[in-house]
């Protein structure tokens, strides 16, 4: 689950709908009808792919600084809400070729508890999830 139009290095993706309302009301509507329309379901949601691990390295962007703000309100609001509802959640933590260096470990890790921190510690965010993209073999 990726926030909407604030999106700040991919431009492989669509951008459907604008913060222009504030980032609020786009991450309600990407979040409230599916829950709403299958509330019996289990779910199971990893949050924000790629979004945190930008907000570590390429804050230098204008467009990834500038969106900084409205990135943790609505990834705090997304993780309430969704807690709220018991929904089983992970948090996006890149991969080990993009965070795993020295000088994004600490950085990395102090952007996440503070996610978790202000979205009130909920149970019901479990850990990080992450993946070997890009990773290559060390002959």
């Amino acid at each position: 689950m990726a926030l909407p139009s604030i999106r700040t290095t991919s431009t492989r993706l669509p951008l459907p709908l604008p913060v222009s309302n504030g980032p609020k009301h786009s991450i309600k509507k990407l979040i409230d009808p599916p829950l709403i329309e299958y509330p019996s379901v289990t779910i199971v949601a990893v949050i924000e792919p790629d979004s945190l691990a930008n907000m570590v390295t390429n804050l230098s962007r204008p467009k990834c600084s500038g969106a900084q703000a409205a990135y943790k309100e609505c990834i705090v609001y997304a993780i309430k809400k969704l807690a709220a509802l018991n929904v089983c959640m992970y948090i996006d933590a890149g991969h080990a070729g993009w965070l795993g260096w020295p000088a994004n470990l600490t950085p990395a890790g102090q952007l996440f508890a503070q996610i978790y921190k202000d979205a009130g510690s909920p149970k019901a965010l479990r850990g990080l999830a992450t993946s070997k993209y890009r990773l290559r073999r060390i002959p």
